[in-house]
């Protein structure tokens, strides 16, 4: 029988493994599903595919496995489903690269092949959730501003812009001068701004949940929240043995979908660096825009609520450490939260009297070289990684969950992750050295 466990109910604590006991509270999980859910009252002995994650690319393996290729699967959670990071961002998605950089680095014809591909996984990802039926999910494709205070800042994407365009690309981006932003944004402060069609936002913790409920109704997932892996080896009948806090199992294939805990349980964690960011949202106020927004002052994003509430994160620079290498999403750094605070009336003078409503903080991970690890690990058959995906996971996760679980069902990546290996390569061997 499907059922929850008692709000009591939490896990037992580790110290130094997993995610902070206590954590501040985003407005995403009010009143939110899964948190303490247990599909049956005791773990399972032995699987075949076990996921340890509930986050987006968590559920989005689990998700792929058990609706497209009827896989069993026992799914696991410290929290409960988007405890982590997937419940705590802004929901902000999009498409888009680094143009000029990637030319510089790749080559114009595989710059414009990342930039397809990058095009056609946020159309992929809007699609999915529309087909999904994601009740009250807030799925907007309203664009995104970047606004820029520095003129400089402004002239450099500017140039990118216009290299894209003259590559025949980039028509889904223009180009504002001041009149034209100020208009916009509804503020005199900035020298201009770059706007692109292809972008948008969602409530993303709904629209993992949605999918939690479809893998469910399959009866192939196993979902088990509250429950902390404490550690994951290799156990003398071949298999992996995943030991948690309740108990231990025996899998055929583990998938870690830990994001920022993933070097709690994996050497190939120290691959990924722990970044907390932080995140104000005020009271309703009069409509400011219908589009997704960022600064070039502590890179800042936000956005308005259908509601009328303004989200805005970023500006974790202003501390010494960036706000890096910590898991602890407890706490509100005060110096953060008092440049989030006042950065919203300063330079949207309507909203000047307008209080902050809600703050909290969540867990991302940042690989080094800012792209996910994704794939088979390197001489651990039959464990795969999906993580490190630079406070992008939330169109990320899906993504690469879909391609995660490709690659186990079938023995080999999909057609398309030949296009990316260059970019995205599968097998990490040359990223990860001397971690085996």
């Amino acid at each position: 029988m499907l059922k929850s466990i008692s709000s009591l109910a939490c896990l037992t604590v580790v110290s130094g493994l997993g995610p902070s006991q206590n954590t501040t509270h985003p407005f995403w999980l009010d009143n939110a599903e899964y948190q303490t859910f247990r599909s049956t009252p005791e773990l399972p002995k032995e699987v075949d595919h076990l996921v340890i994650g509930a986050g987006g690319a968590g559920v989005s393996t689990s998700f792929q496995l058990t609706t497209k290729y009827k896989k069993n699967v026992l799914l696991l959670d410290a929290r409960g489903v988007c405890g982590g990071a997937s419940g705590r961002n802004s929901g902000g998605v999009g498409a888009g690269i680094d143009w000029v950089g990637s030319v510089k680095q790749y080559g114009e014809e595989f710059a414009k092949k990342l930039l397809k591909d990058s095009t056609d996984k946020f159309q992929e990802f809007i699609d999915m959730n529309q087909a999904a039926d994601c009740k009250n999910c807030w799925i907007r494709v309203g664009g995104s501003a970047s606004f820029y205070n520095s003129p400089a800042n402004l002239n450099s994407d500017a140039q990118g812009v216009i290299a894209q365009q003259a590559a025949g690309l980039g028509a889904n981006i223009s180009v504002w001068n001041s009149t034209e932003t100020s208009l916009r944004s509804k503020s005199q402060f900035f020298a201009g701004a770059t706007y692109s069609t292809y972008a948008g936002n969602v409530w993303g913790a709904k629209y993992v949940f949605t999918l939690t409920r479809k893998a469910l109704a399959t009866g192939l997932l196993n979902l088990q929240t509250q429950t902390l892996v404490t550690s994951v080896t290799k156990h003398e009948s071949g298999n992996w043995q995943v030991i948690t806090n309740r108990g231990t199992v025996l899998t055929k294939k583990v998938v870690f979908a830990t994001n920022a805990y993933t070097k709690d349980i994996l050497s190939e964690g120290s691959w990924i660096t722990p970044v907390r960011g932080q995140i104000v949202m005020t009271e309703k106020n009069e409509k400011l825009w219908d589009f997704d927004t960022g600064m070039d002052l502590g890179d800042v994003y936000m956005h308005q609520q259908p509601t009328g509430e303004v989200l805005l994160g970023g500006m974790r620079k202003v501390t010494k450490s960036g706000q890096m290498g910590t898991t602890d999403d407890s706490q509100i750094d005060p110096t953060v939260h008092g440049a989030l605070s006042a950065l919203v009336p300063e330079f949207f003078p309507s909203t000047n009297g307008i209080p902050i409503w809600r703050s909290w903080t969540g867990i991302m991970g940042f690989s080094k070289d800012y792209k996910p690890l994704v794939g088979e690990l390197p001489d651990k058959p039959n464990a795969y990684i999906v993580a490190g995906f630079t406070g992008g996971g939330i169109q990320a996760g899906y993504t690469f969950g879909k391609a995660t679980a490709d690659i186990i069902a079938t023995g080999s990546p999909p057609a398309y992750w030949q296009t990316l290996s260059r970019y995205y390569d599968q097998f990490l061997a040359t990223r990860i050295k001397g971690k085996f």
